[in-house]
């Protein structure tokens, strides 16, 4: 990755946290742009030739953030795991948009008023608690869910995947499967059952 692609205009005096940040990005920008990669693919924000955009694009605002904000950096820790930390966020924060100006159909909500929406409800609760919880909480939740998602197969796991974590509507689930609304929401039925079943041996195995 050529660093002379990547825009940076920040107005930040050249303390020693700022020299330390400069000299990570320059010597590691390969490396960094490589994990960017990763991070564009795994959080399905791209795929195919233009995950490297995407790449870029998060690289180049990583860098302003990270200059932008300097001062706040502690020099005693690491500057690749501080930058792969704006990163993140700033994936989060693409995604959280992305959320919002989708118009979904309620692809989820269908599938719990054709089962036991109450139970369903207290799963759904258990494995992907509101943004109100406490971090103890969220950690529980994500430790139980990949407990669970063990029992699923590959493509159950893309359907909870997609339809409980990622709000999906119906139509992108079936597009990621190759089928038609209808067959995923049938799958995502059985899939949630089975997730369902589950949580209820091991609370009854801790009871």
């Amino acid at each position: 990755m050529d660093l002379t692609q990547v825009t940076v205009e920040t107005h930040t005096p050249e303390t020693e946290q700022y020299r330390q940040l400069v000299r990570c990005i320059q010597e590691k920008s390969d490396q960094l742009f490589r994990t960017l990669c990763v991070y564009v693919n795994r959080s399905n924000l791209a795929t195919g030739r233009q995950v490297e955009v995407e790449a870029k694009e998060l690289l180049n605002e990583v860098v302003v953030r990270a200059l932008r904000g300097a001062e706040r950096f502690d020099p005693s820790r690491q500057a690749m795991g501080w930058l792969l930390g704006i990163a993140s966020n700033i994936i989060l924060q693409e995604k959280q948009r992305r959320s919002l100006s989708r118009r979904r159909e309620p692809f989820l909500q269908d599938v719990m008023i054709a089962t036991d929406k109450f139970s369903l409800d207290d799963l759904l609760g258990r494995l992907h608690p509101d943004r109100s919880s406490s971090v103890e909480d969220v950690l529980a939740a994500r430790e139980e869910l990949k407990r669970l998602m063990v029992l699923l197969n590959e493509e159950e796991k893309i359907l909870v995947q997609l339809s409980v974590l990622e709000q999906y509507s119906a139509k992108e689930v079936a597009d990621q499967l190759g089928c038609s609304p209808g067959a995923a929401r049938v799958r995502l039925f059985r899939a949630l059952k089975r997730l369902r079943e589950a949580a209820s041996l091991r609370d009854n195995d801790d009871a």
